[in-house]
């Protein structure tokens, strides 16, 4: 199982996802009142960073908190890192089917789109967290800036090992159908 390259191409598409979840999907900063605000986002949730005094940082840590159960922000986070933790499996599962390769290629193209299909919903969530945090913080959207993480690109990054690992076993589908001719 593990002499194939695709099966090197399945465990550097686990590695880029299992970084995903560490990784900084997006970066929110802005100045209000004086006071310095940043908030990076990743799968397991948002870290708030304020520098300032000590008085306006407890009032924009009640309203992080206050927005996160409003707005049901810890169960999107939550169903983020369980399709995360399910795409995972999914890769691990089509690792291991190798003895039936028209499944493990069908699967392939699947988690394929599944990963493009994440990219751009992640594209969107981030667009959506900027509109949230401009609303809830009252500043305009000049005053606000926002940055893409290198964990918003490994959907991209999985589903390129993904592509990889599904031409070669398409690769070995077509030699084993002309070994069979051969016979």
């Amino acid at each position: 199982m593990f002499q194939r390259i695709q099966s090197i191409y399945y465990s550097l598409a686990i590695v880029a996802l299992i970084c995903m979840s560490f990784l900084t999907i997006a970066s929110y900063s802005t100045e209000k009142s004086g006071n310095e605000l940043s908030f990076n986002v990743s799968a397991i949730g948002v870290d708030a960073k304020l520098d300032g005094e000590d008085e306006v940082l407890e009032n924009y840590e009640i309203l992080m908190e206050q927005m996160m159960e409003d707005k049901g922000l810890d169960l999107f986070f939550s169903g983020g890192m369980a399709l995360l933790i399910a795409g995972i499996g999914l890769v691990v599962f089509v690792m291991l089917s190798f003895k039936k390769r028209t499944r493990q290629l069908k699967l392939g193209r699947f988690l394929f789109l599944l990963f493009l299909a994440v990219f751009v919903g992640i594209m969107f969530a981030v667009d959506f967290g900027q509109t949230l945090l401009e609303e809830n913080l009252n500043v305009k959207a000049d005053e606000f800036q926002k940055g893409y993480g290198v964990g918003m690109f490994m959907p991209i990054v999985a589903a390129a090992f993904i592509f990889l690992a599904n031409m070669h076993v398409k690769k070995d589908i077509n030699l084993l159908k002309s070994v069979d001719r051969i016979r």
